[in-house]
């Protein structure tokens, strides 16, 4: 090491003895070094990236299921919802088994339960009154 040059604090790069930042890794001089510097070396090992996760087709259709049977409730159509929430069910269920994504499929099976019991209550509830309006028949001419 000559005198001429200043050593980064931060990756240990050589730099000319004016300069305002580090070449090597943009620390800027006279600046103090975060506790965590140190373990970052420029150049050496891969740059950190996202990892990928493997997704779970599952959990995520029991969770578009369960959200549409929630939803079809919520359109006054409580028994379209019924296949919805049955699906969301048994893909959540499947989702579990898996287990890739826990999360993701027990709020799947969660909203499509819930999901179908407001569905076929609603249904229920709507057949007793269809079938409990009273019917009057209108005779013309009398």
């Amino acid at each position: 090491m000559s005198l001429q040059q200043k050593i980064c604090p931060a990756c240990g790069h050589p730099n000319e003895m004016f300069a305002e930042a580090c070449k090597n890794c943009g620390q800027v001089f006279g600046v103090p070094v975060p506790h965590w510097a140190h373990y970052y070396r420029p150049g050496v090992g891969a740059p950190m990236a996202p990892i990928a996760t493997q997704t779970d087709g599952f959990a995520i259709a029991s969770l578009i299921l369960g959200i549409f049977s929630i939803a079809s409730l919520c359109i006054c159509l409580g028994f379209v919802g019924i296949p919805f929430g049955i699906l969301g069910i048994i893909f959540g269920y499947l989702g579990l088994k898996k287990g890739l994504q826990r999360g993701l499929a027990i709020t799947g099976l969660v909203l499509s339960i819930v999901g179908l019991t407001f569905d076929v209550g609603y249904t229920v509830v709507l057949a007793i009154g269809v079938a409990n309006q009273p019917t009057t028949t209108y005779s013309v001419g009398n």
